[in-house]
């Protein structure tokens, strides 16, 4: 989540500032493609922080991972395609000088209200209503039940659903928001 909304939108938002944006769209390229591209090498970036995360706690920390890994790998793509989507639309948004600042606003209130720091069962139950409609939520809430409690796609519940609508809302705002200049 930190990678993909910090580094996508910081970036986008920089080269929304110096005019490579506005010089890239303008060559034969097309503009979704560009985006797609952004948002796939931001993936892989986000891919191997989280192949090096696994691997540190399962060798470093003793974690383990029952569950199915193709499922949890799905999951993962998906929220990975949620927060880099967000990511890219708060990089045509933002102005340069703020997309650092609003990336790391967001990044956290998301960590925090999505049960990173603290677990959602230590918050009063309004928070805890606000707190499931966020994808941070629902993408750790799906990984625990695939990778820990060893369940599978369908005993995530709500959990994907909310993660593809908030992908499909972020894709939505930045094909009406996002400026190349």
């Amino acid at each position: 989540m930190a990678v993909a909304l910090g580094t996508l939108a910081v970036n986008i938002s920089s080269e929304r500032s110096v005019l490579i944006l506005k010089r890239l769209g303008g060559t034969p390229l097309p503009r979704p493609v560009l985006i797609t591209a952004k948002a796939l090498a931001g993936s892989v970036l986000i891919a191997m922080v989280v192949a090096v995360l696994i691997l540190v706690g399962t060798r470093f920390y003793g974690a383990h991972l029952v569950g199915n890994t193709a499922a949890a790998l799905l999951v993962l793509l998906l929220g990975i395609g949620a927060f880099a989507t967000m990511g890219i639309v708060m990089g045509g948004i933002a102005k340069p000088d703020s997309a650092v600042a609003l990336s790391n606003l967001v990044y956290l209130g998301l960590s925090f209200l999505g049960g990173v720091f603290v677990p959602l069962d230590q918050f009063p139950s309004g928070l805890r209503t606000v707190a499931g409609a966020l994808p941070s939520e629902r993408m750790v809430d799906a990984l625990q039940t695939i990778w820990t409690r060893g369940g599978t796609l369908g005993d995530t519940g709500w959990d994907i659903p909310i993660l593809l609508a908030w992908a499909l809302f972020a894709v939505a705002i930045g094909a009406r928001r996002f400026r190349w200049e």
